[in-house]
């Protein structure tokens, strides 16, 4: 089966635990799997995801193989599986932004982010070179110009965004340039990643979507036909399929937890004797 091309941004704790538990759990059985809700979801199972890149801003995890920085200050996670396999995949520079606090620079050095002197990389770029299908968002809570650049990048590279940062990235208006007609069918195709429509292949291949490839097609059709309607100055017709894309998102969405709850409870309840 292919495996799903993952990226990180952020080599913080919850991004080790990640990649510690990627590794811990390959080959066990179900039995062995403590720890996890749910150790298939369909056909997929933890050993079927592959890290194929990761952004850090810490000097003491830029330039270092994933497999190593993870253990790197300030990162102070348990350890659960100290030995990770040898990868290709080595943190590179992500932009600054507001992903470090002013106040952290009175810390010591092992409980605080010390930013690197090398020259951020082009996220997108790099999600296009590695082909990546899904980005997992770590940054610390409260950078929000970090997270909406990296939802920019995946916007633009067409990988999907999984955000674990707590924020208002998807209904944040004052962000949006309000006379920029690209900004607005952009920013609107920014909610549909944040609402956990995962539309990159990744998505449209897994067992549990199985269905909902038409839905799939016409949020991109909409998403096209958008892009081609951004020089008209027509604001109100931009709006209108815009909400189209968010209609069908949301029908997308709906469905996949649909089946993922039907899917859950035929694991759940015992066969007849």
């Amino acid at each position: 089966m292919k495996r799903i091309r993952v990226a990180i941004a952020g080599v913080g704790n919850c991004a080790s635990s990640l990649v510690q538990g990627l590794e811990y759990y390959k080959g066990r059985n179900l039995e062995a799997s403590a720890g996890l809700m749910h150790p298939w979801i369909g056909d997929w199972k933890p050993s079927d995801i592959q890290v194929v890149a990761a952004f850090d801003i810490d000097r003491r995890k830029v330039g270092k193989p994933l497999e190593e920085a993870i253990f790197a200050k300030p990162n102070c996670t348990k350890v659960f599986q100290s030995a990770i396999p040898v990868s290709e995949v080595v943190v590179q520079m992500a932009p600054v932004l507001d992903g470090v606090a002013p106040h952290m620079a009175d810390y010591p050095d092992d409980e605080s982010f010390r930013p690197s002197d090398e020259e951020p990389v082009d996220i997108v770029q790099v999600l296009k070179d590695t082909k990546a299908e899904v980005l997992v968002c770590y940054m610390p809570v409260g950078s929000e110009a970090a997270v909406r650049h990296y939802a920019g990048a995946c916007l633009e590279a067409r990988v999907a965004l999984i955000n674990c940062v707590p924020g208002v990235t998807a209904t944040n208006n004052s962000a949006m340039p309000p006379t920029s007609i690209a900004a607005a069918v952009t920013w609107r195709m920014r909610k549909v990643v944040s609402m956990g429509c995962l539309s990159g292949a990744a998505c449209t291949a897994a067992p549990c979507c199985r269905g909902v490839g038409p839905l799939q097609r016409h949020a991109e059709n909409v998403a096209r036909d958008d892009c081609l309607v951004t020089l008209r100055p027509h604001r109100d017709h931009v709006d209108r399929r815009a909400d189209q894309l968010l209609d069908a998102a949301y029908v997308l969405s709906r469905r996949r937890r649909q089946v993922a709850e039907a899917a859950h409870a035929r694991d759940v309840v015992p066969p007849p004797r």
